[in-house]
């Protein structure tokens, strides 16, 4: 066999390898580079057959969770039932910055999976806080 020839099959099977390590977490974001205020969104897919996984999900500060919506389906394949489930965050943050949201992690049973962290670039100027209760209704009794 030639020198190339066995070049490209120890190429192959390198990424087939690399294909069936993948881990069962993903993490992805709609925009990497977003205005302060404006909303954006984060989601976790986590895949695969699980006992009892248990999610451990970021630190989202400097974000606020401005909302979350979530989905898990199940299928049977070759006598094995799998999972898909997904979370997505709608995220805002009120102060410029090159942020990172860290890794997601997934515990079940003694095997832990993790996803990548995504870096955000929020540009624009600070946003201040706007106070929740108007002056009119500043020391009105709530019956």
């Amino acid at each position: 066999m030639s020198k190339f020839a066995l070049s490209l099959v120890l190429v192959f099977f390198v990424f087939s390898a690399l294909a069936e390590v993948q881990s069962p977490v993903t993490t992805a974001v709609n925009k990497t580079r977003v205005k302060t205020g404006e909303k954006f969104s984060f989601t976790v897919t986590i895949s695969g057959s699980f006992a009892d996984p248990k999610i451990e999900l970021p630190e989202f500060a400097p974000f606020k969770v401005v909302s979350r919506n979530q989905s898990r389906q199940y299928q049977i394949r070759g006598g094995k039932a799998e999972m898909k489930s997904m979370i997505q965050y709608r995220l805002v943050c009120l102060e410029p910055g090159n942020f990172v949201l860290g890794r997601v992690r997934v515990k079940d049973k003694e095997k832990e999976y993790f996803s990548q962290e995504i870096k955000i670039e929020v540009y624009g100027e600070k946003i201040e806080k706007k106070e929740k209760t108007p002056d009119r209704f500043k020391g009105a009794v709530t019956l």
